[in-house]
This record gives structure tokens, C-alpha cells and sequence, in this order.
């Protein structure tokens, strides 16, 4: 936990020096994760902002890098849509994060 934490914090000060800018990381999730309903409960009981995979946002802020959320909704999204929005994120940032698990009726394999 920490450790790993400490380490990515360096490796991103490392970047922003060499890059002249933070390292930037998209999280996308289609639909809402009932896993991650009480999330921000689990946050105060368990951890912190600065180092919760729950708060993808200020855990990234918090460590050096600027993190942009992207919500899409589980009725409407479909499998091109979701693509269309990794094809029109991936060139703005250095890293997608894709959350699991996606409605059935997202093609996966695609």
C-alpha cells in the first residue's frame, strides 16, 4: 500500500520533470459498480483521499498526477460507443483505465 504508493508519487515526479507536465491517467466505467456503492463510507472507515482507489481523482492529485473521470451511462452505451470514447481519450493521456465489470451487453472481446 504505501510503498507502492511512495514509489508511484516518485515515478511521477521523475515524469513532470522530464516532461515538463504531470503524468495523466483516464479512468473510464460504463455504469455504476454496485461494488463501489458505499464507497465513500469505506474511504472514511478504511483509508484516506490521498491513497483510496475509491477516490481515483484526489488519490491521483494527491500523488502527482491529474486524473480525468469519464462516466458513461449502462442503458445507452454501446459497445462503439464505449470504443469511441477510448479512440477519442487515448492520444490526451498517458494511460486508460478501464473498469470491470461491464454490462452483458458490452462486447468485451472488442
Amino acid at each position: 500500500g504505501r510503498k507502492v504508493m511512495e514509489e508511484a508519487r516518485h515515478s511521477a515526479i521523475q515524469f513532470a520533470q522530464s516532461h515538463g507536465r504531470k503524468p495523466s491517467l483516464a479512468v473510464i466505467t460504463v455504469g455504476t459498480l454496485k461494488r463501489y456503492t458505499h464507497a465513500s463510507r469505506r474511504v472514511q472507515l478504511y483509508s484516506n483521499h490521498s491513497q483510496s482507489w475509491f477516490t481515483k481523482t484526489d488519490t491521483g492529485r494527491a500523488n502527482g498526477f491529474d486524473v480525468t473521470e469519464i462516466q458513461l451511462d449502462a442503458e445507452t452505451t454501446t459497445t462503439d460507443k464505449l470504443l469511441s470514447e477510448i479512440y477519442k481519450i487515448r492520444d490526451k493521456v498517458d494511460g486508460i483505465q478501464i473498469m470491470w465489470p461491464f454490462p452483458p451487453h458490452i462486447d468485451s472481446a472488442r
